[in-house]
Order: structure tokens, then sequence, then C-alpha cells
């Protein structure tokens, strides 16, 4: 698990690359400990996505025992499943070099990608705007995210805006299908 001090340097690279300045690779530990370490992300995030998960619960026919255990493994898989598929795609687009630093700032930036999502949830749980309002609120909010995921994905690889953009879609799709393997299985 990373120190506070290295959280808070890699939170503040990822809101240096959340306004589009690339000098915030500078924060980041770009070595294969910090590759690692990037993963403790994860923690970080864990409080936000228990949160999204109880305030979107609607009941289920499963045990509360299984769905968290579904839950918690939907959560490990959505952190694994990119960055193990990528190693090949690294290959395959001749971006292997920079795959370290690709998944470094991808973890740190899924910090600040969840607490954006925070509003979107809540309204969504507590009925703050309505249908329609909170499906707009979640379309802008999902733009921003994809939007500040190609950057990521163009700055720590240093590719084509193409190529970025083919990514950030190729995740987009890979977490939807992760996500229905696992809501089907509650």
């Amino acid at each position: 698990m990373p120190t506070w001090t290295e959280i808070t340097r890699a939170v503040f690279g990822a809101w240096r690359l959340a306004r589009f300045d690339s000098g915030g690779m500078n924060y980041f530990d770009l070595s294969i400990r910090g590759f690692w370490r990037s993963f403790g992300a994860a923690v970080v995030v864990l409080p936000v996505y228990i949160y999204f998960v109880a305030v979107n619960f609607h009941g289920t026919d499963a045990s509360t025992a299984w769905f968290v255990i579904v839950k918690a493994l939907n959560y490990g898989a959505a952190w694994a499943v990119f960055p193990i598929l990528m190693v090949g795609l690294a290959r395959i687009l001749s971006l292997t070099e920079n795959y370290v630093p690709f998944i470094v700032a991808s973890n740190w930036a899924s910090v600040l990608q969840v607490l954006l999502f925070i509003p979107v949830n809540t309204f969504a749980a507590f009925g703050g705007l309505e249908s329609g309002g909170v499906a707009l609120f979640y379309l802008l909010t999902l733009t921003m995210v994809l939007v500040y995921q190609w950057f990521v994905a163009r700055t720590a690889l240093q590719t084509t805006r193409a190529i970025a953009g083919g990514l950030v879609a190729v995740d987009l799709v890979l977490g939807l299908f992760v996500a229905g393997v696992f809501d089907r299985l509650v």
C-alpha cells in the first residue's frame, strides 16, 4: 500500500492531468514498484465503491453474503482485466515502453473519476433530479471522464489521438462487459 505522501503526490499528478497538463506525469512513481503500488488507488476508491453499491442497492433474490462476494469480485476484476489485456495491446501497438506509465497514471486518475460520479449516483439514488436530469447529468459526467481518460492515455502512452481513443473505447466496453457478467450472478 502506498504511503499517504505517495497517494497525495499521485492524486495531485492526476489532478494536473485532469487540467490537461502533461506535467502531471512527473508526480507519479513510474517504476515497476510504482506500478504495483498504483493499484493502491483501488483501496483509496473502495469506500466510494461501497457507497455506490449501497445507495444503488434495490434488493435481490440473492443472499446478502452472495451479493457482497459478487460485488467484491466485480471490483477486483474491474481493476485487473484492462491492465492484463493492455499487456497484449501494448505489444500489438508497439507501446510496451510506456505501458507502466500508462497503467500508473490510469490507476491514479481513477480516484478523480470516481469522485466525479458521487453527485450523479447520489442524485440517482435519492431522486434529487428527475430521471431525465439524472440521465443528462450522468452523460455529461461520463463524457468528462472519457475525455480525461483519453488525455491520460495519449499523454502516458505518447501515442496518437486515434489509438488513445480506441484504448478508451476498449476499456469502456470491457468494463461494461465485466459488470454485466457479475450483475448476472446476483
